[in-house]
């Protein structure tokens, strides 16, 4: 059965033709409109107006077919139950004014879906690709992008442009606050509660007497990611500047996917073994004993760098086999030399009012040796997740389209 654009009607009609309700506050552009149609019982191949394909199958179009019936009219959550009911097949598909699209089922069910919604919900495997915005790779060239407290503070446009910056690189700083204990929460609070740690909600960064982290002292810290001892460590960390009159205690910022890539490049067999190992990560201290065992290159399905669990104070034991020790010890050195690189290496001196927020997964972070005897360097943090920070953007797109 085919069904072309002559369907859709004039140019004038699909202009203002009104956009089917998908149940979904999210904003979803017309990039495309569809204007021809092939179907079988299975599936929908539809046609593009920029000459792209998708297909879309029977039980799919049914399963998520947005109407009254078959979503909840408050939650807007699924009630249809595709267990309960017979095997999905099409009776026929036309393109609606607009090009938007209206499936028939054999059991008389009718569903219409928005062009923009399912060009962006696409499964073909060109739409996958676009979708799959892999992580901006930097290097000692890159400037940190940077963001006036004001306009962070503002409005929702603001706060919009610094979660772009900070999802798009990894690593943000907000600039020109008051530094005040107590404006690190009021940032973070634009997007979420602070994630509680067994640091607390909120630690406070400075040379303490009895320190129970490294972080804690004035010594120079190697580039590390927070928390790796944790199964799922935190996403995001800020650290706000209140006071920086110290000699020495400059940042430093390594992009965790661009050094391991480039281990990968330089030595597969090392890189190999760093993702194949596991290793025990251990934080303890009189109030708890935190251990997780991981490779510390993690790998998502793809083989694509999910995580590096890069932190030597944290590594705890290796569980190579005896004839991998001494290799995994020198692939460790491999990748820890090119975390010591300079090339690749970002080293601002956080000035006082000023906040860094970096992607804790992405990117590792250490400072230079300061002297606290002759002055003092005063940084508050905490951790963000990223589902929060995700969905915050998300809500700022919702609030723009509706302007």
């Amino acid at each position: 059965m085919i069904a072309t654009a002559s369907q859709a009607g004039s140019s004038l009609q699909a202009r203002n033709a009104p956009r089917p309700n998908m149940a979904d506050p999210a904003p979803y552009p017309l990039v495309s409109r569809l204007v021809g149609l092939e179907t079988t019982d299975d599936a929908v191949k539809a046609l593009w107006n920029d000459d792209r394909e998708s297909q879309f199958h029977a039980v799919w179009l049914r399963d998520n077919c947005a109407c009254a019936t078959c979503r909840h009219p408050a939650t807007q959550e699924r009630t249809f139950l595709l267990l309960d009911a017979e095997q999905p097949s099409l009776r026929a598909a036309t393109i609606l004014p607009g090009g938007h699209l209206e499936a028939t089922f054999a059991d008389g069910h009718t569903s219409s879906f928005d062009a923009g919604w399912l060009r962006a919900k696409a499964y073909d495997a060109w739409a996958l690709a676009e979708r799959d915005q892999p992580p901006v790779e930097w290097a000692a060239d890159m400037e940190i992008p940077r963001f006036p407290f004001a306009e962070v503070m503002m409005g929702s446009e603001g706060l919009a442009r610094w979660l772009k910056g900070l999802l798009e690189t990894g690593i943000a700083i907000v600039t020109e606050a008051p530094a005040e204990p107590g404006r690190l929460f009021e940032i973070v609070n634009r997007v979420q509660n602070p994630k509680e740690t067994n640091f607390g909600t909120l630690f406070e960064v400075f040379s303490k007497p009895k320190p129970n982290s490294s972080a804690y002292t004035s010594l120079g810290l190697e580039p590390h990611a927070d928390l790796v001892n944790w199964a799922c460590p935190p996403d995001f960390q800020a650290l706000f500047c209140i006071e920086n009159s110290t000699g020495g205690g400059r940042s430093i910022f390594v992009n965790a996917m661009t050094v391991t890539e480039a281990l990968r490049l330089q030595d597969p067999d090392a890189f190999a073994l760093l993702s194949e190992v596991p290793v025990e990560f251990r934080f303890q201290d009189e109030t708890c004993d935190l251990r997780h065992l991981a490779p510390v290159v993690e790998l998502d399905r793809q083989g694509r760098i999910r995580r590096l669990r890069f932190n030597n104070w944290l590594r705890n034991q290796t569980c190579a086999p005896v004839e991998s020790m001494a290799a995994w010890y020198r692939a460790y050195a491999k990748l820890w030399s090119l975390i010591r690189d300079r090339r690749y290496q970002l080293r601002p001196m956080l000035a006082p009012g000023e906040m860094v927020i970096f992607d804790n997964v992405r990117v590792l972070h250490g400072r230079e040796a300061y002297d606290a005897n002759a002055g003092r360097r005063h940084l508050e943090g905490c951790y963000l997740d990223r589902d929060w920070v995700t969905s915050c953007l998300r809500l700022t797109d919702r609030e723009s389209t509706a302007l």
